[in-house]
């Protein structure tokens, strides 16, 4: 073992300066790392702190869909910002480029490129971006263009294959979503790994190719776009020069190192190794398993979500307690995934929901000790699994809606209990102290659904919603723009959906008492 994590920790560090050696090459673009493998090379002085989550299934063959739970939408207004954005990732042997980035995010670029383009069509107006009208008329052809394309890396993926992704594209762009930021130029991959010949040359003013570079294969070189920039971080193969170096070398480089970490790390997370990685580099060979263990125990004993000793301003930025508000409500709901303990702007909300781990067995719980609170505060014990989720269609949600009504369906400004005036954008928060970004988002979208109309408006005492699948969707997707590692398993949006639309639950549901317990 060993052996092995050595081997691996070294040859994430080779990959590292790949990275970084290409990250230079573009200084106006943000990095940032595809979860979970890309956190192992990004490194956080110069990655993005933002969760982002291309997952390799979406992009399986026969399968090419665009899952609304990886919307990654967040990452639209940065990319227009910066002109472009570079993306991490790395895949083990036999394959140079893993699939969420030949596969996946070449689809997910086409459908935000073929839904901007239906709403074009649409409405029939050039998007009012502030340039010139020839080059307005130059970006309307140039949608035309890449609103019906999937790009895919040559050699990597077959034509035929791409011709079957294209062929989804009608369809995935059509249900996408009403609410995505209009960009000015369409998305375009482009991919980068340690085999490639050249590294593009991008004019950082209109985003085009500089056609002074060897062209990329199917690359439109009179074409403007917003790149997306992949980067394969790891080699493939092995060629007589690295053998060779290999022999001056205590460890075997590994391609792909951080992919599927749980079976080589010794409980080591992308995280404690950026926290602790001089002194994980530097170890020897037979003292590095004792040191892992070392730092594992520390991250054990700290809080989950707080800071390990001396991190980096931007390890710690990136694990910054924020409170999320939800954009479209103007604030009046707030998300924190955090201890609420550890979370000093609480006291200036009205109302908290507060929803923990199940830190006994779920057999010894009781209902009443599900939820409890007072007038301003409500805490939810989170139970997991098929019991947990039945808790949660008959006693949570219930709790919730009922305590949330006394915040939610009020006048613009109300008062707490002090008597103090209480504005609406810090009405009421979520805390997620399980870290999960499950339960707790099903509730924050079951709020959305309840209380606010499409638009984003506070529902009057008098007014209620058709809440239906469509809408709750919708809410869902207000949540990821303003959340984006909110990503709620299918059952607990089941148990939303049954709990908020009218007869669509068969359980008999009853508003529980909230016993007053804190």
């Amino acid at each position: 073992m060993a052996s092995d994590i050595y081997s691996r920790l070294h040859s994430i560090k080779e990959d590292i300066q790949f990275v970084l050696t290409v990250a230079k090459q573009y200084p106006h673009y943000p990095l940032f790392a595809n979860q979970r493998c890309g956190a192992w090379y990004a490194d956080p002085t110069r990655a993005r702190p933002e969760f982002v989550y291309f997952k390799s299934t979406d992009g399986h063959y026969g399968i090419w869909d665009f899952n609304l739970r990886r919307a990654n939408l967040h990452l639209l207004p940065i990319i227009q910002a910066s002109k472009g954005m570079l993306l991490v990732d790395s895949t083990r042997r036999g394959k140079s480029i893993p699939d969420a980035l030949s596969k996946t995010v070449p689809l997910w670029c086409a459908v935000i490129n073929g839904a901007q383009t239906q709403r074009r069509n649409r409405s029939r107006i050039a998007i009012t971006t502030g340039i010139p009208e020839r080059e307005t008329l130059y970006n309307e052809d140039a949608w035309e263009e890449y609103g019906k394309r999937v790009f895919i890396p040559p050699d990597v993926i077959s034509e035929s294959e791409r011709a079957q992704m294209e062929e989804r594209l009608p369809e995935l762009a059509s249900s996408f979503f009403s609410n995505m930021p209009d960009l000015q130029w369409p998305l375009r991959p482009l991919w980068i790994t340690p085999q490639s010949s050249n590294i593009p040359s991008l004019n950082h003013s209109s985003s085009r190719l500089d056609q002074s570079t060897t062209p990329l294969a199917n690359v439109q070189m009179d074409q403007s776009f917003y790149p997306v920039i992949c980067i394969s971080a790891s080699k493939t193969g092995t060629t007589d020069m690295e053998q060779t170096r290999a022999e001056h070398l205590d460890y075997n480089y590994v391609q792909g190192s951080g992919d599927d970490h749980e079976s080589w790390s010794m409980g080591l997370t992308p995280d404690l190794f950026w926290t602790y990685r001089d002194q994980l580099l530097t170890c020897e060979k037979e003292k590095l398993e004792d040191l892992v263990k070392q730092i594992v125990a520390i991250g054990a004993t700290n809080d989950q979500h707080s800071s390990v000793p001396n991190p980096s301003p931007a390890l710690d930025q990136a694990r910054s307690h924020f409170v999320s508000p939800i954009k479209i409500v103007n604030g009046r709901i707030s998300f924190a995934s955090s201890n609420l303990s550890i979370l000093p702007s609480a006291q200036r909300y009205a109302a908290i929901i507060q929803v923990c781990p199940c830190r006994g067995s779920p057999q010894s719980r009781t209902k009443i000790e599900i939820c409890r609170g007072n007038e301003t505060r409500l805490l939810i014990t989170s139970m997991g699994a098929k019991r947990g989720q039945m808790d949660f269609l008959r006693v949570i949600l219930p709790a919730v809606d009922k305590f949330a009504s006394t915040w939610l369906s009020q006048d613009d400004r109300h008062h707490d209990q002090n008597g103090t005036s209480v504005e609406p954008e810090s009405s009421l928060l979520v805390v997620d102290e399980t870290g999960e970004y499950d339960e707790a988002i099903g509730i924050v979208v079951l709020l959305l659904g309840r209380f606010f109309t499409e638009e984003g408006k506070r529902l009057s005492i008098q007014e209620t919603n058709n809440v239906s699948k469509e809408s709750l969707r919708k809410r869902l997707e207000w949540v990821q723009q303003s959340i984006p590692r909110a990503n709620p398993s299918r059952t607990t949006m089941k148990r939303v959906n049954e709990y908020a639309i009218p007869g669509k639950s068969k359980i008999r549901r009853q508003r529980p008492t909230i016993e007053s317990a804190l």
